[in-house]
């Protein structure tokens, strides 16, 4: 297999002591078939093209005068994590004596263009410049099981060593997102991690070499683009299935990348234990982190022939949300959650039909939970409903449901709302201080618990 040829002759003068030291060079370039370059990216495979070059380089070594031309033409490349295979890809770089060189180039990629043009600075190489604008027109950005998206972007690229600036916009006419579940191997990482490369020490779950750095990476990153979503942009996952619209701007301050702007659910509908709420109103504010939009969403539900209109209101943001129930005319809480969830009152449902009340109440985090668990219980019969931060951790957060079988004899049912760990504890009253329980479950245990009346209360040993 022939590479091709890449031939470099030329001259540098060290010896001025000025620092004006010169070149006389010829770079010349003929590689009639790129694809071994792959090797090189395990981001990409299946590339191709063909690279022709002459240049000639002359004058001072520090502001060279650069003439000739170095073109890419019959390229193409596939993009395995995006789905996507760009085609028919050309470049061109020419410089003719001045102290710039001009880009021009242009791709395919499912039907849809990329083109484009700028000039490269040579007027100073160790500080080179470039100026790069990319106009676009439905190109398909993403082709995944999960993602098919197209876009439109009209952007202006300023790049130098140390920083790139991107402005501009980017229209996505049309995109289709459809999740079942976040990857396995999906993981949080830290504001302050930065990839630089496999070759660094560390690695993430993802198997990404990672270094935490205190300081920004040395080449900053500066956006300011608006972001619109066109008339055919859709999401299905967990439980929610609409139609979205809207613009945000996402930019760098000092310290951060943020987002301002609004997206709206439009025609969406919401599907949670078994039922469909038609989503009123559904808002997703930025005004700060990416990461952290916050929540103005309203999905109802018509009962009782449609005499009764009952739902949930999600405020807060997305990492600290606060929903509530509300109903039209006013009912009960309990009624409220039974008619959202069952298209029943709380009177009229089965055991079983109870008990998903009980789920939904930690499992949405309705306002006012707790209170609403007890009067709940106390309609299933039960003496006591609770639910409880184990050790003050919310993330160990149990549900127990008790009932007293005697005087004497007390029994409780808990289960953990984010492990599902279930265990059976049984209280048994020997006199007024002492008592004994017995938990089964994954583990099991007997305790012996003394208690002395204080003025505070009773004190459990």
């Amino acid at each position: 297999m022939s590479y091709g040829q890449l031939r470099a002759d030329g001259r540098i003068d060290l010896s001025p002591t000025d620092g004006n030291h010169r070149i006389n060079a010829r770079l010349n370039a003929a590689l009639p078939d790129i694809a071994w370059l792959e090797r090189f990216s395990p981001q990409i495979d299946r590339l191709q093209g063909k690279v022709a070059g002459d240049v000639q380089i002359n004058g001072l070594l520090k502001q060279p005068v650069v003439n000739g031309e170095v073109r890419l033409t019959e390229g193409q490349v596939h993009l395995p994590e995006a789905g996507v295979t760009l085609e028919a890809i050309t470049l061109n770089m020419q410089a003719s004596g001045t102290e710039r060189a001009t880009i021009n180039g242009s791709l395919q990629a499912g039907g849809g263009t990329l083109t484009a043009n700028g000039v490269l600075s040579l007027a100073n190489l160790p500080q080179w410049e470039a100026d790069v604008s990319l106009q676009g027109n439905t190109l398909k950005l993403m082709d995944t099981h999960e993602i098919q998206a197209w876009v439109s972007p009209d952007l202006r690229i300023q790049a130098s060593p140390r920083e790139v600036a991107i402005s501009g916009s980017v229209l996505i006419p049309e995109a289709t997102v459809s999740l079942r579940e976040i990857p396995q191997t999906a993981s949080a990482r830290s504001d302050d991690v930065v990839i630089v490369g496999r070759s660094s020490v560390g690695s993430t779950e993802t198997g990404e070499s990672v270094t935490v750095l205190v300081k920004d990476a040395p080449l900053n990153i500066k956006p300011n683009v608006v972001i619109e979503l066109g008339d055919k942009v859709t999401f299905n996952g967990f439980g929610l299935d609409a139609r979205l619209t809207g613009k945000l701007r996402v930019l760098r301050t000092r310290q951060d990348i943020i987002a301002e702007g609004v997206l709206n659910v439009v025609d969406g509908v919401y599907k949670a234990y078994e039922q469909r709420l038609a989503i009123e109103r559904g808002r997703l504010i930025f005004n700060g982190p990416l990461n952290n939009p916050g929540l103005d969403v309203r999905a109802v539900r018509e009962v009782a022939d449609g005499d009764i209109k009952v739902g949930i209101s999600l405020a807060g943001t997305v990492q600290q949300p606060e929903s509530t129930l509300f109903s039209t005319p006013l009912q009960t809480q309990s009624d409220t959650l039974s008619y959202l969830l069952t298209g029943r009152a709380m009177s009229s449902l089965s055991g079983d039909q109870s008990s998903l009340l009980m789920e939904a109440i930690t499992g949405l985090g309705i306002a006012g939970g707790e209170n609403l668990a007890q009067r709940l219980g106390g309609s299933l019969g039960l003496d006591d409903v609770s639910l409880k931060a184990k050790n003050g951790d919310f993330d160990q957060s149990e549900l127990a449901l008790g009932k007293r079988l005697g005087a004497r004899l007390y029994v409780r049912y808990i289960v953990g709302l984010f492990d599902s760990l279930q265990r059976v504890a049984i209280t048994y009253e020997i006199n007024k201080h002492l008592q004994v329980e017995v938990q089964a479950g994954l583990q099991q245990g007997v305790d012996l618990i003394y208690k002395i009346d204080t003025d505070t209360g009773p004190l459990r040993r």
